[in-house]
C-alpha cells in the first residue's frame, strides 16, 4: 500500500455506536484516499462537495491484510476493537462488514 493513501469505507452504521453482540453491519470498501483528507476541512475539488471532521482520534491496526482488518479505535471519548472482513470470494471485492469486538477503556496507543 501507498503510505500516502489510507484505506476508506463507506460504513452503514456509525461505528461509535456499534457494541459488542450487534450484528454485523455493511461496509463498502471504497478507493483509498490521500492521507490528506485525514485532516483536511473545506471544498473538495470538481463541485464533488466539503469535507468537514465531525470527531478526531487514533485509528491502530492490529491486523491488515486484503480480506480481514482488525482496528483499535479511540474516535473523542469512545473506545471501540472494530473487525472489518471482505465478503467477496476472492477477497477483492468491495462488499465488507464490520463488528464491534469489544469496548476498551485505553487508547490504542496504550497497548
Amino acid at each position: 500500500m501507498d503510505p500516502d493513501r489510507v484505506a476508506t469505507f463507506r460504513l452503514g452504521s456509525d461505528p461509535l455506536a456499534m457494541r459488542p453482540g450487534d450484528p454485523p453491519a455493511a461496509a463498502e470498501r471504497l478507493a483509498d484516499h490521500r492521507r490528506h483528507y485525514l485532516t483536511y476541512q473545506g471544498a473538495v475539488s470538481g463541485g464533488r462537495g466539503t469535507v468537514e471532521r465531525i470527531v478526531e482520534g487514533i485509528i491502530s491496526a492490529a491486523v491488515c491484510d486484503p480480506r480481514r482488518i482488525e482496528l483499535a479505535v479511540a474516535l473523542g471519548s469512545s473506545r471501540r476493537r472494530l473487525t472489518l472482513w471482505c465478503e467477496d470470494a476472492a477477497g477483492v471485492g468491495s462488499l465488507w462488514r464490520v463488528q464491534a469486538v469489544s469496548l476498551d477503556r485505553g487508547t490504542p496507543t496504550d497497548r
